[in-house]
């Protein structure tokens, strides 16, 4: 009797922000989520990119909704990971996620001859990407189902998050972290110079936890200057090995606001 070697592939949605070459040699798929436009559907990067969903978002006067892939597009997804060798999936997705996301999921996999491991995460967008990378650490390492869902998870509880989340143009700035599921304002800042202190030292309190791999996104090309500026500054930071940019679109964008920059803080990767 053959056995055949397992292969594991990872899919996520759109609301990731994964950044390329993230999952290194594991194969992985992004199912794009769904952005509606004054009644145009787009595919979030794809027929959408951030610029314009960012430029929509700003001037205020569009109807804009973010919704779930169909469970046709998982498939999809799915079915191109078969071709590709895979013999599992792992579908890893927020459990904030647009509403029926988790469900397409579970559903686009039931028409695919290959089994699919749906993986909900407590947290969202550049999180649930760093739940994806461990995942491809995991399969690279040749682990199986339960280690790469105990990774997971150990990520998914782990990861924080610290955003600027206003426009250049507002007075001030609302400092906002993310950490396990709970979102505060922590404080109100007057300059980019603040924020960018405030953020730098919000991540580098967590480096008594371990080393940390940071994520740095922002929205716009305003908050692209304090996103540079936050990457020199933590690069510079010794307990930080890793620093990766992403790009936030609907997903993450449709709860921010124009000129929105900041980071996700993984401790121990």
């Amino acid at each position: 009797m053959v056995t055949v070697p397992q292969m594991i592939g990872l899919v996520t949605d759109s609301g990731a922000h994964l950044p390329d070459g993230i999952t290194g040699v594991v194969p992985v798929e992004v199912v794009p989520l769904t952005v509606t436009i004054d009644d145009v559907d787009y595919l979030d990067g794809h027929t959408l990119d951030p610029d314009r969903f960012h430029a929509a978002r700003a001037t205020g006067l569009h109807d804009i909704v973010v919704s779930a892939p169909s469970p046709g597009q998982f498939a999809v997804a799915y079915e191109q990971l078969l071709e590709a060798g895979c013999t599992e999936v792992v579908s890893i997705h927020s459990v904030s996620a647009p509403a029926g996301t988790v469900q397409a999921a579970r559903r686009g996999g039931h028409s695919v001859p290959v089994t699919v491991h749906v993986l909900e995460v407590g947290t969202t967008g550049f999180g649930v990407a760093c739940c994806v990378r461990s995942a491809a650490l995991a399969i690279a390492s040749g682990a199986g189902l339960d280690r790469i869902t105990a990774e997971v998870n150990t990520v998914a509880a782990d990861v924080a998050a610290v955003f600027v989340e206003a426009g250049w143009h507002h007075a001030e700035r609302p400092l906002v972290t993310v950490y396990n599921g709970s979102v505060e304002v922590v404080e109100r800042l007057d300059t980019a110079a603040d924020a960018i202190n405030a953020i730098a030292a919000y991540a580098v309190g967590l480096s008594a936890r371990g080393s940390l791999c940071v994520g740095i996104g922002y929205t716009d090309n305003d908050s692209a200057v304090l996103a540079d500026a936050l990457d020199a500054a933590l690069s510079e930071v010794a307990s930080v090995h890793t620093v990766m940019r992403y790009r936030i679109g609907a997903g993450h964008g449709i709860h921010t606001c124009p000129g929105t920059a900041g980071c996700f803080v993984l401790p121990h990767a």
